[in-house]
């Protein structure tokens, strides 16, 4: 099957609509490895996640290695072809990545069949979030048209993962009841542009009242925090 670069730039409201339907991360992943890897022909899609703690690299979803692999495989800091990527918080494209002096072989997970590989950092401003990363049988598969591409896809991936991050914490503080900042009304924030220009739309308060005032159901993103237990 031919690439088509075109028709998966278009699709990256695909990945919004994925993250509306699951309620996991894992399973959210696995869709959207499933989804990159079609629309980029690609043999294999990966998406490895950083441990905010160790920050070692951690195998989160794949298609086209092994799933039993998933959760299992874990890279130092700065290890393999993906660590560099992240490492140097930039694209790496390399025609046949086992010749590439980073390139970090892991027996058993149906790896030793691909040539072609291109990992892409996922990254929010300056915070690491992970790497996706294609691979192919084919040497030199991948081009800039696809290195693009999947800049793209990493961008947006990259927002809805610190968007899900945000929910959990809200869980988190929710039933630690931690504190709860009760605004006087009518409400006043001090704010800080993150671009310039003027925007408008409707503001969202993340958190406010009283606890006994808190709705059972509060709705953020299309989600409920429930699901993200």
């Amino acid at each position: 099957m031919a690439k088509n670069n075109m028709e998966l730039v278009c699709s990256i409201g695909e990945l919004t609509s994925l993250f509306e339907k699951k309620t996991n991360i894992p399973g959210f992943l696995q869709e959207v490895v499933q989804l990159v890897a079609e629309h980029m022909s690609t043999d294999a899609c990966s998406v490895f996640l950083r441990d905010v703690e160790t920050e070692d690299l951690i195998l989160s979803a794949t298609t086209g290695l092994s799933h039993k692999a998933v959760g299992k495989v874990k890279l130092f800091p700065g290890e393999g072809i993906t660590g560099q990527a992240l490492k140097l918080m930039i694209p790496i494209n390399d025609p046949n990545g086992p010749l590439n002096p980073h390139f970090r072989f892991v027996p058993g997970i149906m790896e030793e069949k691909y040539t072609a590989t291109l990992a892409v950092p996922i990254v929010h401003g300056l915070n690491r979030i992970g790497v996706i990363l294609l691979q192919h049988s084919q040497i030199g598969y991948f081009d800039d048209k696809d290195v693009r591409a999947l800049k793209t896809i990493a961008s947006q991936l990259a927002t809805l993962l610190e968007n899900a991050k945000l929910l959990m914490e809200l869980h988190k503080n929710k039933k630690s009841k931690a504190a709860v900042f009760d605004f006087p009304r009518p409400y006043s924030f001090i704010c800080s542009a993150e671009t310039k220009g003027v925007s408008l739309g409707k503001e969202v308060i993340l958190c406010g009242g009283k606890p006994e005032e808190e709705s059972k159901e509060d709705l953020l993103y299309g989600h409920t925090l429930e699901d993200f237990e």
